[in-house]
């Protein structure tokens, strides 16, 4: 699983971070750390893969893979 975002000074100089879908996220800085504000709603990996999901509670158990629930 590879999953990158892009972290970037918007015009207003609050900044936010992108994710592959296009999902922009605001972040908050505590001391020297910089945390995005909310979850991510990515659904896509890095090279555009379809991120899994839907898989029922068995499924979940024995997953080796990267997957997402909503």
């Amino acid at each position: 699983m590879n999953l990158i975002l892009e972290l970037r000074n918007e015009t207003w100089g609050q900044d936010t971070v992108t994710d592959i879908d296009g999902n922009i996220y605001e972040t908050v800085q505590i001391g020297e750390q910089v945390w995005m504000a909310e979850n991510l709603k990515v659904t896509h990996y890095r090279n555009g893969d379809e991120i899994p999901t839907g898989y029922s509670n068995d499924e979940w158990a024995n997953l080796s893979t990267g997957a997402y629930a909503v």
